[in-house]
C-alpha cells in the first residue's frame, strides 16, 4: 500500500506496533480521564487548563461535561447523540428526516461490507470516533485491502479512553456508508460547514468553514454571531473575506435550536448546499482552544448561564 492510495481514501495510517501499545494502555488511561484531558490540553496549548474555576470557554465545557457524565443515564444519552448512526433517530424525531444525509448501508463487521455494491461516490466511516472516514470517488481506484485494514483499525481504536471522553466508550462500533455531498462540483469543494455553538438551546455564534476538499485539511474559517455579523479577533487563523449570509440561515438557526434544546452546551454542525440543509453531527466536547483566540474564549463565558 503506497502513500498515494492512503491519501486518496483519507486513511489514518497507524503502525501495528503503536496501535497495540495504545490498546494496552487505554484501560489505565480510562481510569483518570480528567488528568489525561488536562495533559492533552497542556501538550497542545502549552498552558494549564483550569477546570475547578474556569476563566474561559474550554475549561467550562470540560468541567460541565465531567459533571454531567457522573449520571450514567446522561453519559448514555451523550453517547447516543454522538454516535453517527444512532443520532439519526434523534434528528428524525426533533426536526425530520429531510435534514439527514442519505444512508446507503450500515454494518457491524468489516467483513460484512461489500464495497462492490457501493455507489461510485460515497463516504464510508465509523460511528464512534473523529476523522475515521474515507471518501470514495468514481475517478479514483479503490484499494479494498487498504480500506478494510483502516476500518479494522478504526473499529478497535479506543478513542474514548485516549481522548479522555468516556461517553465515546459507550458507543457500539459500527460502519456506515452515506451519500457524498459536494458544494461545487467544478472545484471539488466540499459543503460549507456551519458549527453552531449552542447554550441552553440557543445558538449564540457560528464557526464557519469553507474551502474544504477531499484529502485536504486546508480550510478557511471565520466566526459570526447569531445575526451573521463577523466577530473580530475570534479565530487563530482567519479565513477568506467575509461571506454573505446564507439564504437558509434563519432555518439553520431554528434547526440548531431544536436539536440543542435541553442541553447546557452542544455544538451542532450543519451543512448548507443551496437551499438544502444537512445535519452533520452533535459534539459535546469540542477542543475549542485549537480554533479560537484566548480573548474570544474568555469573552464567550458570557453565554454560560
Amino acid at each position: 500500500m503506497n502513500d498515494d492510495k492512503v491519501r486518496e481514501v483519507n486513511l489514518i495510517n497507524r503502525s501495528k506496533g503503536v496501535h497495540f501499545v495504545l490498546k494496552c494502555i487505554a484501560p489505565f488511561l480510562g481510569l483518570m480521564p480528567k488528568t489525561l484531558y488536562k495533559f492533552r490540553y497542556w501538550v497542545k496549548s502549552g498552558k494549564k487548563l483550569n477546570i475547578k474555576n474556569p476563566t474561559e470557554l474550554q475549561g467550562w465545557i470540560i468541567a460541565d461535561y465531567y459533571k454531567t457524565i457522573r449520571n450514567r443515564q446522561m453519559l448514555d444519552e451523550l453517547a447516543r447523540l454522538t454516535d453517527k448512526l444512532a443520532v439519526r433517530d434523534f434528528v428524525k424525531e426533533r426536526i425530520g428526516e429531510k435534514y439527514l444525509t442519505g444512508l446507503i448501508g450500515s454494518w457491524e463487521k468489516v467483513s460484512d461490507v461489500d464495497f462492490s455494491i457501493l455507489p461510485p461516490d460515497c463516504v464510508v466511516k465509523t460511528n464512534n470516533g473523529c476523522g475515521t472516514n474515507m471518501i470514495l470517488r468514481a475517478d479514483k481506484p479503490r484499494d479494498e485491502k487498504a480500506m478494510r485494514t483502516a476500518l479494522k483499525d478504526w473499529m478497535s481504536y479506543p478513542y474514548g479512553k485516549l481522548s479522555a471522553m468516556p461517553h465515546y466508550t459507550a458507543i457500539k462500533p459500527m460502519i456506515l456508508a452515506e451519500e457524498y455531498l459536494i458544494q461545487n462540483p467544478e472545484t471539488d469543494e466540499l459543503p460549507y460547514d456551519y458549527k453552531f455553538f449552542c447554550f441552553n438551546g440557543r445558538p449564540e455564534f457560528v464557526l464557519f468553514y469553507s474551502g474544504r476538499r477531499p484529502n485536504s485539511h486546508k480550510t478557511f474559517n471565520m466566526v459570526y454571531d447569531r445575526r451573521w455579523q463577523p466577530v473580530a479577533d475570534s479565530v487563530r487563523r482567519p479565513g477568506r473575506d467575509e461571506m454573505p449570509r446564507p439564504e437558509v440561515y434563519d432555518e439553520m438557526l431554528e434547526v440548531a435550536a431544536k436539536l440543542s434544546a435541553g442541553f447546557r452546551f452542544v455544538r451542532v454542525d450543519l451543512y448548507a448546499i443551496g437551499k438544502r440543509i444537512v445535519f452533520g453531527e452533535m459534539t459535546f466536547t469540542p477542543d475549542v482552544y485549537i480554533n479560537f483566540t484566548d480573548r474570544f474564549l474568555a469573552d464567550s463565558l458570557k453565554y454560560v448561564k
